[in-house]
């Protein structure tokens, strides 16, 4: 009976350990490199290191997965291929992931980067990625691998950390930032006119004139205009004398000279 149930305990134990696999977090590193023939030790404690902290700071997974022998893959089994190694070793970041796999093989190298997310739309581009992989080519090929690892690495750090520098305001800042600067503008405003003074016009000429800013030097009468008018006198045939008229001028304006 002991034996019985000894067994079905150990079924059950050995079930739960293939219905449950392991976590992520405690499978692979962020730099996996199945033989470890690039980089020394503590060059790979020190690059995952890196990709560690990158990772959790931008919430989005960097990785590095250096393979052997794999072939050179079209461009569908190579997307694939980066898929499933993220999901199965690192789940998915809220913003997103980007993977650089390596192929060595014997006679040539090849290199993919891919992203996937928030990242790949904000921070990423083909170019990007096209400048990216020949630099890492170049250093590799001068045996530089560190460098290469450490150029991938920063530059993408570089340009999640960009991007996320951008903020996108919605509907309800643009509303505050206007009721503020409304608010700002109507203090200004108020504070300006109420240091002005009231100003009403005045009939007397002398008051637009300032006190000793007009002197007169010469002054004089000028002839401007004439009218002349002439009615005629009515005749008298009754009694004798002359005829004539009579006429009116006038002139004006008095002038003077500043």
């Amino acid at each position: 009976m002991k034996k019985r149930i000894i067994i079905i305990a150990l079924t059950l134990i050995l079930a739960a350990m293939f219905a449950f696999p392991s976590f992520a977090d405690d499978s692979i590193p962020r730099y996996y490199d199945e033989y470890s023939l690039l980089l020394s030790d503590d060059e790979e404690a020190s690059i995952n290191a890196k990709l560690e902290e990158m990772s959790d700071r931008l919430d989005a997974d960097v990785v590095i997965w250096v393979t052997y022998f794999f072939g050179n893959l079209d461009e569908e089994s190579f997307i694939d291929a980066c898929r499933k190694h993220i999901s199965n070793n690192f789940g998915y970041k809220s913003n997103g992931y980007v993977i650089m796999m390596i192929d060595i093989e014997e006679e040539e190298t090849h290199l993919y980067i891919y992203s996937e997310g928030k990242v790949a739309s904000k921070a990423f581009s083909d170019e990007f990625f096209d400048d990216l992989g020949d630099d890492v080519i170049s250093l590799m090929e001068s045996d530089k691998c560190f460098d290469a690892m450490n150029k991938y690495a920063d530059s993408c750090d570089e340009a999640i950390t960009e991007s996320q520098k951008v903020k996108y305001f919605s509907v309800k800042r643009l509303i505050i930032a206007a009721v503020i600067g409304l608010i700002i503008g109507a203090s200004v405003t108020g504070s300006n006119k109420a240091k002005l003074k009231t100003v009403r016009s005045k009939t007397e000429a002398n008051y637009y004139v300032r006190e000793g800013s007009m002197t007169v030097t010469d002054s004089r009468d000028i002839y401007l205009y004439s009218k002349v008018t002439r009615t005629e006198k009515p005749r008298n045939d009754g009694s004798s004398g002359s005829s004539g008229s009579s006429h009116s001028v006038s002139s004006g304006l008095k002038s003077g000279k500043r």
